[in-house]
């Protein structure tokens, strides 16, 4: 595309997609000549282009790899384009460039063999002509001039300049347009029109004119007036000769002329070895372009063929109906490839000014730079029209429904008028283009380029351009001119009444009958009375079939060539042997985005044009048969033929062409992604890869209809597939020289398209891709289509619609139809691929389908349908299939995730594998303990599995952390309500134990104590004799009990949560507990419990503890009660608790005398003692409590063993210098006279130092310890007992040992008296002296 100094470059590839295909050029101070050449060689592509002032060559090289990922049609297909490489830079090399010397009007160029270019450029006085040098080379260009005038030649500035002159010097002499064209002998000429219809020929080679001809000679009507009066005239005179050489001598061989009559403007033409191609444009601004074949010009009668310019701008409102009209117009005008960004950008800011106040609710910038995006636009083409509604129904008070459907239809519709309107203005054609090389022939337009592709041979048949030898044409030629015939008295369009009908599942035979009676119903009772218009029409009509020699025939051969499923081939086995070059070259072949495009669209055109022909040889077939009584049709009964079998297959193809034209007319719904990412899943749930090319998914784009979307996918791979088993395609290999022209491939590409999209054999794989890229509803639609053309495929349809239905929410119906499509999974091969089975086995084929109908399901938690499913394929196979256990499993489960514990177990216990009964089992057991149905859980028989359930909680229980746990007490609850109390002792006596290894903490403890309490009671429910239970013996790893309590609580916890999973393999072997052992260990727990609400500290929360342990505990808290109860349990000794209580007694009783005030935390222990036998507490002080406690334990243990408690209290308290209480001198006058005088001895021995320790004295007497005091009062008091004593030898014995030692001590008292007073002279002098010294007063003087 140039534009004054600018020329802009595009490289478009029908192969492979192109990056950094689009470049522009500026040549400054320059004027463009719009004649740019570009030819292609092997190695490089060059474009050659000249301005008003220079020309210039650009040499881009190919590239040098390929990439084997276009074999695959999931790979992306894209190249770097070759004009990334071009640069301003390389074409100012000398040898690419050379200046004109004047200015330049108009120019040809062309390449030579050794890669020189060649240029022509018309001056204003002269044509130059100049040769640029090979590349590389260090000459310079060569520059030749043409003048009118004398034929000479010169030389000037180095350069080589030729001068052949004409004999006039006027400048109008000059030719309006010049090319370069090769001609048979090989060489290269310079075609030059000049004025008046003058064609001159210059020899390159020779530099010289080798021909002057007059072409007026060869106008049908001769032109005398001067050049350009022809261009005020209407008519194109057309004049084709073939240059040829006679005796060596050039000359033009005359092959005839065609006129164009019609008043229609010229545009552009162009021409090739085969046809001329010109580019029209009508009063209406529509564009035409017609061809006119070369070769055959004598011959041809026809003259222009007119091509079908297909253009899907026009928006029908008839076929609104009660369609939803945004939803209408919006499919309209955001149809892919209909209108540009730019376009309805265009028409929303043009209608946003024509509304009365501007709306200020636009999301995009418009008028400014490049268009919003397509998202935006969608937001404000809405926004904009629902405003401009609201502002047409403000002017009413009031407004029906139809007035406001009404308005909405009229806003939409100017709208769409805008949108046409400068989509017209951008599609409006420019020049034609046509290359021979490739036959490909295109209509450049402002902004697109529109690709020209052949008709079949169906649609030049219907144009009355099918030439054949056999005599059916005729026939079917009648049949044709009859259906024009009928088709001019229709009122109405029969194709859109037609596909309204389709479109909504009616019979459209219902709808040809009543416009074939409307037209022919008063045929067979026509009179002279009817109007000379129907009477005319009849009686063409009658003549007409009677011309036609066999009526059912020639409507037979127009069905057989609208018929494609006879030539389907197996489109699913990729051809043997395509490999190296061949194969990534077919790979390629037709892959980008805008061949793809054009394949699809022309699709689509073929397949509403055939639709439209079937609609017309089904009005035409029913028209025939009200002539059913004429005799026309007895002959062959015709009538029988067409009824049964033509119309039938009529039908059949009409709706087949249909559901074709459909998916080209319907726009992907845009799929986000996380709905791929479901879809991924999904068929992850069917254990569906991509290698098994079931369901491919691409990337599903707005912009792509349906049918690009099938083509881009497998449609396009198998179509290459195919043709390269074409005969085409094998040609090529054979014969290197036979190029592949675009009419012929795109012909065997759009044949190869319609067996690929034919519905009856080919909906299965359309549809896997319409539900690999989430287009569900579209499936839904075209399954319905399908389903009322053939019934070949239902299984594998009813199957898609089941996905479909699955994934919009509708799972009943995916269950119907899933259960429906079973009925043909073992005759067809899509469900082969489905269950990934190399071997088809089809006894198990059943079985493997519903297994995938029950995952799907699964997967979207469909539970109660997955279980119909499952159902229903245990009824429908064999009873000794062995996946019947995997569907009991999969019932069960199922019945597990709705919460029905019933059904679930009714499906547990119907399972025939013992194994999966088992495993279902253990699920079962966990779920309800998870769920705490303890109740639903134990209410089950269980039969034969009772041992299971509870191994298999037990098992549960111990892999699962105490902190956590519970386990035990569901299992307890379990054999409990089965009156097995011995084993639910069992599971309590361990959780307990597990408990005191394992945590830590108050609720560990009182845990524990629950366990035990349970457990000793659960076996109090049974006989004597059997009062003991069998527990393991579980040795951890680690325990909380056998670690340094000072260690970190945390550290511990993680390791114990680290050694749990493996508890299972620690039971080291079993032990018998009794009744008695639980008992006392719950008396440990209670009694560490106790200490706890005493003291908080973690110590005693924390390992555990012996029965001696926790015996000191209590008595350093006062709870003597306990102490007493845990003694009498362990059968411990009792001396240390009455010790300990009365070291209570003694520190209440200091503290009271020495005046200190006793607080409330240091009598509390009182209270967790029983006073119960003391009636009036509050009078009683607090020490006088703790004595009056001491008393009764005393009073209490009064057994064999009191003597000895009484002792333990004296010599505690005498230990600690207290003096006895008169209940307890009593007791000791009357019963412990002996004992007392010995304890007084030992207590005197141990003031001297012998075994002081034994009664708590820190020191002994010495000279240089600190006093120690004897109770004087208390030993006066024994010895006047004892002298009361006369009878018993024994105490009088003891009596005078004590008073012997008593008197030895007190001799030794008075010497430690005297030492100490005299040492304590001694300290005092000693302070005195330093006190002076200290001071400075000395007393005396030394002199010498």
């Amino acid at each position: 595309r140039c534009q004054d100094d600018v020329v802009q470059l595009q490289e478009i590839s029908l192969d492979c997609n192109l990056v950094e295909n689009n470049v522009q050029l500026r040549f400054p101070n320059s004027q463009l000549m719009p004649q740019i050449v570009i030819k292609e060689t092997d190695l490089n592509v060059t474009i050659l282009l000249a301005t008003d002032h220079s020309v210039h060559r650009f040499t881009l090289s190919h590239p040098t790899k390929l990439s084997r990922n276009a074999s695959n049609h999931n790979q992306a297909n894209t190249a770097t384009s070759v004009l990334a490489g071009i640069t301003l830079k390389d074409s100012l090399q000398h040898y690419n460039y050379a200046g004109l010397p004047s200015v330049g009007r108009t120019a040809s160029a062309e390449l030579l063999d050794d890669t020189s270019a060649v240029f022509a450029v018309v001056l204003s006085t002269s044509i130059a002509v100049i040769v640029l040098p090979p590349i590389g080379s260090n000459d310079g260009a060569r520059m030749m001039e043409i003048h009118p005038g004398t034929f000479m030649q010169r030389f000037i500035s180095g350069l080589m300049f030729g001068s052949k002159m004409i004999t006039s010097s006027d400048s109008n002499l000059l030719p309006q347009s010049i090319s370069f064209r090769r001609l048979s002998d090989g060489k290269l000429y310079l075609f030059m029109i000049c004025p008046r219809y003058q064609l001159r020929i210059w020899s390159i080679e020779k530099n010289d004119f080798v021909l002057h001809l007059d072409l007026n000679i060869y106008r049908p009507t001769p032109v005398d007036n001067d050049y350009g009066a022809a261009d005020q005239q209407n008519t194109l005179s057309t004049s084709c000769g073939d240059m040829v050489f006679d005796n060596g001598k050039l000359k033009m061989e005359y092959l005839g002329s065609v006129n164009d009559t019609n008043s229609n403007i010229f545009i552009n033409f162009t021409v090739t070895n085969e046809n001329i191609w010109t580019l029209w444009k009508t009063s209406k601004g529509e564009t035409l372009l017609k061809f006119l074949p070369v070769l055959g010009l004598q011959k041809n009668l026809l003259g222009w063929y007119q091509v079908s310019l297909s253009s899907n701008e026009n928006c029908d409102t008839a076929v609104l109906n009660d369609a939803d009209i945004e939803e209408f117009f919006m499919r309209f005008i955001f149809f892919p490839g209909r209108f540009s960004r730019s376009t309805i950008a265009k028409a929303i800011q043009i209608t946003n000014h024509t509304v009365t106040g501007q709306n200020a609710s636009l999301s995009g910038v418009y008028g400014e730079g490049n268009p919003p995006s397509l998202d935006l636009l969608v937001k404000d083409v809405i926004s904009l029209m629902s405003y401009q509604i609201q502002i047409a129904c403000d002017a009413y008070d009031e407004i029906s429904d139809e007035a406001h459907r009404s308005i909405q239809e009229n806003c939409w519709s100017k709208f769409c008028t805008n949108c046409q309107d400068f989509g017209q203005i951008e599609r409006e054609a420019v020049g034609v283009f046509a290359d021979s090389g490739t036959g490909l022939v295109c209509v450049i337009r402002r902004n697109v380029t529109s690709y020209i592709y052949p008709t079949d041979r169906i649609e030049s048949l219907w144009d009355k351009a099918l030439v054949s030898s056999d005599g059916m044409t005729d026939d079917v030629t009648i049949l044709v001119e009859c259906v024009g015939l009928i088709k001019r008295q229709l009122t109405q369009d029969l194709q859109l009444r037609v596909e309204y009908d389709l479109h909504r599942g009616l019979d459209p035979i219902l709808t040809i009958r009543e416009i074939a009676e409307q037209i022919c119903g008063n045929l067979t009772n026509a009179s002279a009375e009817a109007s000379a218009i129907q009477w005319d029409f009849m009686t063409k009509l009658e003549k007409k079939l009677t011309a036609i020699r066999d009526i059912s025939t020639a409507v037979g051969s127009v069905i057989e060539f609208l018929d494609v499923l006879e030539r389907i081939n197996d489109a699913d086995e990729t051809p043997s042997g395509s490999e190296g070059i061949e194969q990534i070259s077919c790979g390629r072949l037709y892959s980008s985005r805008m061949a793809l495009r054009i394949l699809s669209t022309a699709l689509t055109d073929i397949s509403h044009t055939r639709f439209e022909i079937c609609c017309d040889l089904l009005l035409l077939q029913s028209c025939i048969l009200f002539f059913e009584n004429k005799t026309i049709l007895h002959e062959g009964d015709h009538c029988h033929v067409i009824k049964c079998l033509l119309m039938p297959r009529t039908i059949y193809l009409l709706r087949s062409y249909y559901a074709i034209y459909w998916l080209g007319q319907q726009p992907c719904s845009a799929a986000t992604g996380d709905e791929m990412e479901f879809n991924m899943r999904q068929l992850a749930a069917l254990e569906i890869s991509s290698a098994s090319g079931l369901f491919s998914a691409i990337i599903a784009d707005p912009n792509y209809t349906l049918s690009e979307l099938y083509v881009t996918g497998s449609a396009g791979y198998k179509m290459r597939m195919l043709l390269m088993q074409s005969e085409i395609w094998c040609d090529r290999l054979t014969n290197s020289n036979n190029w592949l022209l675009w009419p012929d491939v795109a012909q065997a590409c759009f044949g190869k398209l319609l067996q690929l999209f034919w519905p009856e054999h080919r909906s299965v794989p359309l549809l896997e891709c319409l539900v690999g890229n989430c287009q569900y509803e579209e499936a839904k639609f075209y399954i319905n289509m399908v389903n009322g053309i053939a019934e070949a495929g239902l299984a594998e349809r009813e199957f898609m619609l089941g996905q479909c239905y699955l994934s919009t929410g509708n799972g009943s119906k995916a269950l119907e139809c899933f259960i429906s499509a079973s009925d043909g999974i073992v005759s067809t091969k899509f469900f082969w691929k489905l269950l990934m089975s190399e071997i088809y086995d089809e006894k198990r084929a059943v079985s493997l389908y519903y297994m995938r109908v029950m995952r799907l399901f699964e997967q979207f938690s469909y539970f109660d349908l997955a279980i119909i499913a499952a159902r229903t394929a245990i009824d429908s196979i064999d009873p000794q299939d062995p996946e019947i256990p995997v569907f009991w499993s999969n019932i069960f489960k199922y019945y597990l995730e709705l919460g029905q514990a019933k059904e679930a177990y009714n499906a547990l216990v119907s399972n025939p594998d013992i194994e999966r009964q088992k495993n279902c089992l253990q699920l079962f057991v966990t779920v309800l303990c998870e769920q705490l149905e303890f109740k639903t859980l134990c209410l089950f028989p269980y039969e034969g599995f009772v041992d299971n359930v509870s191994d298999i909680m037990l098992s549960r229980a111990r892999n699962i952390n105490m902190s956590s746990n519970c386990y035990y007490d569901q299992l307890y609850s379990f054999h409990v309500y089965r009156n097995n109390f011995r084993k639910a002792a069992c599971v309590m006596y361990e959780c307990s134990s597990r408990l005191a290894e394992e945590s830590v903490g108050i609720a560990s403890l009182q845990q524990q104590a629950k366990c035990y309490l349970v457990a000793r009671n659960s076996l109090q429910l049974v006989s004597a004799d059997r009062r003991w239970i069998l527990c393991p013996e579980l040795q951890l790893p680690i325990s909380k009990s056998n670690v340094d309590k000072t260690e970190n609580i945390a550290e511990i916890n993680t390791m114990i949560d680290i050694c749990i999973p493996t508890l299972k393999s620690y039971v080291m072997g079993t032990k018998i507990i009794k009744v008695n052992d639980i008992s006392r260990n719950y008396m440990l727990v209670i009694s560490r419990l106790q200490i706890l609400q005493r003291d908080s500290s973690p110590k005693f929360s924390e390992g555990q503890f012996t029965s001696e342990e926790i015996l000191v505990y209590l008595i350093l808290v006062g709870l003597f009660d306990t102490a007493f109860s845990l003694a009498r349990v362990f059968d411990l000794p009792y001396t240390k608790i009455f010790e300990g209580l009365a070291y209570k007694c003694y520190s209440m009783s200091n503290d009271r005398k020495n005046g200190y005030q006793i607080e409330d935390e240091e009598v509390a222990w009182l209270k967790a003692n029983d006073f119960s036998f003391i009636s009036t507490i509050r009078e009683l002080r607090p020490a006088d409590l703790a004595w009056r406690l001491l008393q009764h334990y005393l009073e209490y243990f009064s057994g064999a063993e009191s003597s000895t408690f009484y002792a333990c209290v004296a010599n505690k308290l005498l230990s600690l210098n207290c003096p006895l209480p008169h209940w307890l001198s009593l007791s000791l006058k009357y019963d412990f006279l002996s004992e007392a005088t010995q304890l007084v001895m030992d207590y005197i021995d141990g003031v001297h130092g012998i075994n002081s320790t034994e009664f708590g004295l820190k020191n002994a007497v010495h000279a240089d310890s600190p006093s120690v005091w004897l109770p004087y009062s208390s030993i006066d008091h024994l010895l006047k007992l004892l002298d009361n004593i006369s009878s018993d030898t024994e105490l009088i014995k003891l009596k005078q040992e004590l008073k012997d030692k008593l008197g030895r001590y007190l001799e030794f008292a008075d010497k430690i008296s005297l030492i100490k007073i005299d040492n304590e002279k001694s300290r005092r002098m000693n302070r005195e002296l330093q006190g002076i010294a200290g001071s400075g007063n000395i007393p005396f003087q030394y002199t010498s």
